[in-house]
């Protein structure tokens, strides 16, 4: 009996990459130069937010080069209602101290609302 063979998914987003296994897409970030690992998907989209979420809350990444933005100038990005935020603040709580990360959450709170 042959093996099924899995087509080699490739992707425009930065910072996901198609895990085989899975059938998913994984998404990850790094910093301070270790990898932090923040999940597998189904959606190659929704892998790419959780990215640019992440890539926001670290680096203060301006919402106007994220991969959804709302289309205006430094605008707030495009949410979505399926969005794992909390999975993601759970990821990164060993890389920021609590202070710094809920401080980057609420302006980015008060770019969106």
């Amino acid at each position: 009996m042959q093996k099924e063979k899995i087509p080699l998914k490739k992707t425009e987003f930065y910072g996901i990459s198609y895990h085989k296994h899975r059938r998913a897409w994984r998404a990850s970030i790094y910093w301070r130069g270790r990898a932090v690992y923040l999940g597998c998907y189904r959606d190659e989209e929704l892998a790419a937010w959780v990215v640019d979420f992440a890539r926001y809350l670290l680096y203060g990444l301006n919402p106007a080069a994220w991969h959804f933005n709302s289309g205006k100038p430094n605008g707030p990005p495009r949410l979505r209602d399926d969005y794992p935020r909390v999975l993601v603040l759970k990821r990164l709580a060993n890389a920021l101290p609590a202070d710094s990360l809920r401080e980057r959450l609420q302006k980015f709170d008060s770019l969106v609302r």
